[in-house]
């Protein structure tokens, strides 16, 4: 489990970063200026404009919630199937 949470924090802070970087990118877009100082960024929010990372789960951990009956402490139904 705790590899799970790790991953998807990973994802969760690269995701971020990312919205922060798009922002970016697309108020310079907006300014239809980009100062020397934040062309890097700029390129960057480019190539990551919409890119989505899914969280990832490692089938130990959801095999052992299943084993141990723990995966009915998940309450939300959609989510624990």
């Amino acid at each position: 489990m705790a590899v799970s949470i790790e991953k998807t924090q990973l994802y969760t802070d690269f995701m971020l970063t990312t919205a922060s970087r798009s922002t970016s990118f697309l108020r310079n877009l907006d300014n239809c200026k980009i100062p020397k100082s934040e062309r890097a960024s700029f390129v960057n929010g480019l190539y990551h404009l919409g890119k989505l990372a899914p969280p990832v789960f490692v089938d130990g951990t959801i095999n052992e919630l299943q084993s141990t009956g723990k995966i009915l402490s998940i309450q939300n139904v959609e989510l624990r199937e």
